[in-house]
C-alpha cells in the first residue's frame, strides 16, 4: 500500500491531487483502506472516493484534490486499514505518511526602494562589520592609513613599513520586527501590505542566513508582540523564522505562540468562554486578572522594537500610525547602531483607493515626506515596499499633473 503526493509544495488553497493506491491482497476478508487527511487539509471528495476496497488480486487507487487554506507543514498520515470477516473487525495504520509544505500566495510585482539613488542590496550589504581576530596577510603600508595596523614585528625585520589584516568577521545580529496588524492585513490574499512585507523578511532571513548573521523575530499582531525570538545563528533558527513567517494567518486571529507581550485583557476574555472549570483553570484566570493592563496609548510596535540588543534593527510595518512608527523607530535607535525600516504606503493597499488618482497622489506625496523625514535620522535607512503596477499608476499622474 503506498500513498503519493504528487506536488510537495503547494500554495494556500491551490489543489493538490493526493493518490492512495493499494496492492493486491490473499484473503477471504473484506479489506477497506480509507485516506485519513488532517485538519489543516480540506476536499470536497465524498467518503466513497477516499475508500479503496483490495479484492483478490486486483490492486486499486483512488485520487482525490485537496487543499489547505492555512500556510505551513502539513503530514498526511498512514492510511486507516480495516480488516473484516463477519466476525471479527479489525483497524489499524499502515503504509508511509507523506509531508506537504504549503506556502502563503506571494505577490508578483513586489518592488523596494526609496526615492533617492540608494539600493536595497548597497545600503542592507555595507553595514558595519567587527575585524576578526584572525591575521590575513601582511603587505606594505600606504600614506595616509592609521598607524593601528602596523605590524612592528615584520617592520623591524624588514625594510619597509607593513600592516597586518585580519580576516573580518560576518557576525551582525539583526532583529527582525513584522507589523502584522489588522492595517496590514487589509485587501485580498497575496495583495496586501503583510504579503509584500513578509516577502521582503524572507529574503532577509535568506540574506542573513547566506553570511551566517544571527537572526531574530517578534511578530506584532493585534493582541501585542507574539513570540520574542533573540538573534542567533543556529541553522535550525533560519528555518524556524521562515515557517513562521509563512503561516501568519490571513485574519490574524488563529495562531497564538507563547510569549506574548500584552495587556491580558484579550486572554482573560477568552478563558472567560472555556467551559471546562478545575483548579489550574482558577488559577490561571486569576493571575490572568491580577495583571496590568497596559495604557491605551501603548505601543506593541515600539515595545517589540525595543527589546533586547541586536547591531540591527528591521522594522516591517505601513504608515497607518505614523506617530507610533516614529517612537518605534526611536526605541530601534537606542536598541541598535543601526535601523532598517521597510514602508508599505496604506494608500497603495487600500481597495479602491486609486479609483481617484488625484487624492491618491496627494496622499502618496505625505507618505513620502513622511518617509524621507524618518530616513533623515542618523542611523536610519527608510525604504518603500510597494506594488509596481500601482506605483507606476501613480507615478503616470505625477506625470500628468505635472505636464
Amino acid at each position: 500500500m503506498a500513498r503519493r503526493l504528487r506536488v510537495p509544495r503547494v500554495i494556500v488553497d491551490d489543489d493538490v491531487e493526493v493518490t492512495l493506491r493499494g496492492s493486491a491482497v490473499e484473503t477471504d476478508a473484506t479489506v477497506t483502506v480509507r485516506l485519513r487527511l488532517p485538519p489543516t487539509l480540506v476536499t470536497d471528495a465524498p467518503d466513497e472516493r477516499t475508500t479503496i476496497s483490495l479484492l483478490g488480486d486486483v490492486p486499486t487507487e483512488t485520487t482525490v484534490a485537496v487543499s489547505a487554506p492555512v500556510a505551513g507543514d502539513v503530514t498526511v498520515p498512514q492510511p486507516q486499514v480495516t480488516v473484516a470477516d463477519g466476525l471479527f473487525e479489525e483497524t489499524f495504520a499502515r503504509g508511509p505518511s507523506r509531508s506537504l509544505t504549503v506556502v502563503p500566495r506571494r505577490p508578483d510585482d513586489l518592488n523596494v526602494g526609496s526615492a533617492d539613488s540608494s539600493t536595497l542590496e548597497g545600503s542592507y550589504s555595507s553595514e558595519r562589520r567587527t575585524r576578526g581576530t584572525e591575521p590575513a596577510e601582511v603587505r606594505r603600508y600606504v600614506p595616509g592609513e592609521t598607524a593601528d595596523n602596523i605590524d612592528w614585528n615584520a617592520t623591524a625585520r624588514l625594510p619597509d613599513i607593513y600592516v597586518r589584516e585580519f580576516e573580518v568577521e560576518s557576525a551582525l545580529e539583526t532583529a527582525f520586527v513584522l507589523d502584522a496588524r489588522a492595517s496590514t492585513r487589509v485587501g485580498a490574499d497575496g495583495e496586501r501590505a503583510l504579503d509584500y512585507l513578509r516577502e521582503v523578511a524572507l529574503g532577509l532571513v535568506g540574506l542573513s542566513r547566506a553570511r551566517e548573521d544571527p537572526v531574530g523575530l517578534a511578530v506584532v499582531d493585534d493582541d501585542g508582540v507574539a513570540g520574542v525570538r533573540s538573534p542567533t545563528n543556529r541553522p535550525t533558527r533560519y528555518e524556524r523564522l521562515e515557517r513562521r513567517l509563512r503561516s501568519l494567518e490571513a485574519d490574524g486571529g488563529r495562531h497564538r505562540p507563547p510569549g506574548r507581550v500584552d495587556g491580558g485583557e484579550p486572554v482573560a476574555a477568552r478563558l472567560a468562554t472555556v467551559d471546562v472549570q478545575g483548579p489550574f483553570l482558577e488559577t490561571l484566570s486569576t493571575c490572568v486578572e491580577r495583571r496590568t493592563a497596559l495604557p491605551a496609548d501603548h505601543s506593541p510596535l515600539r515595545a517589540a522594537a525595543g527589546v533586547g540588543s541586536a547591531d540591527r534593527t528591521v522594522l516591517l510595518t505601513d504608515d497607518a500610525n505614523r506617530r507610533e512608527l516614529r517612537d518605534a523607530v526611536e526605541a530601534a535607535r537606542y536598541r541598535s547602531s543601526q535601523v532598517v525600516v521597510f514602508l508599505a504606503p496604506r494608500v497603495l493597499f487600500e481597495p479602491g483607493a486609486l479609483g481617484d488618482l488625484s487624492a491618491a497622489y496627494e496622499r502618496y506625496v505625505a507618505f513620502e515626506s513622511f518617509r524621507r523625514s524618518l530616513d533623515g535620522l542618523d542611523g536610519v535607512s527608510v525604504f518603500e515596499v510597494n506594488p509596481g503596477n500601482r506605483s507606476r499608476r501613480l507615478r503616470s499622474e505625477a506625470i500628468e499633473r505635472s505636464a
